[in-house]
C-alpha cells in the first residue's frame, strides 16, 4: 500500500459561501442509535465519552466584562456530536485498515466541517482522510492527508465556527478513482481524555461551508406590533444568513403557549409571521426568536 502524510491547516470562513452537498453517511449527526451506555450517530465508530447534544452551553469571560453564561443551539438540524476525548470516524475505522471502509468515488478539494472545541491550547483536534482503489487482493492509496484543526486562541473555538481546507493535488498518489473511504475526527492531538469537541457537520465536496459563529448577525430588524395587542400579533425580521429559526410565545411561567416557527430553515430576506392571540388572556408575555447563534426575547403586551 502507497501512503504518504500530508499535513494541513484549516481556514476559518467568516462570509457565506455555498454549502456542499452532504457526501458523507449522517455527516449532519441527524440520525441516532444507542450503544450500550450511549449514543452513537448512525453510521459512525466512536470512543471515548460521546454524546448527542441539542445546543452548547459555556462560560465567557472578556476582559473588563462581566462573564457570560451562554447557551447556542446546534448549528443546523437537531443534533451533534458531543466527542469527548475520543475518535469518532465514518464507517467501521482502523487507521490505515483498507479492508474497512466506507464506499466512495469522489476527488474532492475541500474538507469541511462546523464545530466547537473548548481545550485549551496546546490541545488540537485532528482530523485524518484516506482514500483508497481495490488493486487485486490488496488496496492501494489514492489519498491521505492530515488536518490539525488549530484553535483560534487559547479559549479555543467558541460555536459555531465553520473551518474549510483545501485538499491540495499533492495530497494524491494516484490518478485512479478511489472506491473506498476513511475519514475521522480525533478530540485531542495528545490523547487528553477531557478533550471537549463538538460537531455539528462534516463533509467532503468541492466548496465551502458557511460560517455562523458567535459573532455573526443572524436576525436584525426585529419588528413585533402592535404591542399592546388584542387578538394578532406580527412578526417583522431580517434573516441575514440562512438558519433554522424557532418563535415561540411563552407566559410568564415558562410555558409556551403558541409557537409560530419550529426550527425551520428560513433564507435571507425579509421574513413575516403573526400570532393568534384571541385566544391568550390579558396580560404580559414573552417572545423567543431562537436561531444558530443565540436567542433574542421581548415583551408582549395583550390587552382586551
Amino acid at each position: 500500500m502507497k501512503r504518504i502524510l500530508l499535513t494541513a491547516m484549516f481556514a476559518i470562513i467568516a462570509t457565506v459561501s455555498t454549502m456542499a452537498q452532504d457526501t458523507l453517511t449522517n455527516g449532519g449527526f441527524e440520525r441516532w442509535s444507542t450503544q450500550g451506555a450511549f449514543m452513537i450517530p448512525q453510521g459512525w465508530n466512536v470512543t471515548g465519552r460521546p454524546a448527542r447534544v441539542t445546543s452548547v452551553s459555556y462560560t465567557k469571560t472578556s476582559s473588563g466584562q462581566p462573564t457570560q453564561n451562554i447557551t447556542r443551539p446546534v448549528y443546523d438540524g437537531q443534533y451533534a456530536l458531543n466527542l469527548i476525548g475520543g475518535t469518532a470516524t465514518n464507517g467501521a475505522f482502523v487507521l490505515g485498515t483498507a479492508s474497512q471502509t466506507i464506499k466512495f468515488t469522489g476527488r474532492p478539494t475541500n474538507f469541511g466541517a462546523v464545530i466547537a472545541y473548548f481545550t485549551p491550547t496546546p490541545e488540537q483536534p485532528q482530523v485524518v482522510i484516506y482514500s483508497f482503489k481495490k488493486n487485486g487482493a490488496v488496496r492501494d492509496t489514492v489519498m491521505y492527508i492530515v488536518f490539525n484543526l488549530i484553535p483560534q486562541n487559547s479559549a479555543g473555538y467558541e460555536p459555531w465556527v465553520a473551518i474549510n481546507g483545501a485538499i491540495p493535488a499533492t495530497a494524491y498518489r494516484s490518478a485512479l478513482t478511489p472506491d473506498s473511504l476513511q475519514i475521522g475526527f480525533i478530540a485531542s492531538s495528545t490523547a487528553n481524555a477531557n478533550a471537549s469537541l463538538f460537531i455539528a457537520r462534516a463533509y467532503l465536496g468541492n466548496a465551502q461551508v458557511t460560517a455562523i459563529n458567535a459573532d455573526t448577525k443572524i436576525i436584525t430588524d426585529v419588528n413585533v406590533y402592535p404591542n399592546p395587542a388584542t387578538d394578532k400579533v406580527n412578526f417583522s425580521f431580517t434573516q441575514e444568513v440562512a438558519s433554522p429559526v424557532s418563535i415561540q410565545v411563552l407566559d410568564l411561567n415558562g410555558r409556551v403557549v403558541s409557537t409560530v416557527l419550529n426550527n425551520q430553515m428560513l433564507s435571507v430576506g425579509v421574513h413575516q409571521y403573526n400570532v393568534d392571540a384571541s385566544s391568550l388572556n390579558t396580560g404580559l408575555y414573552i417572545y423567543r426568536i431562537q436561531s444558530a447563534n443565540g436567542v433574542k426575547t421581548g415583551k408582549i403586551v395583550i390587552s382586551k
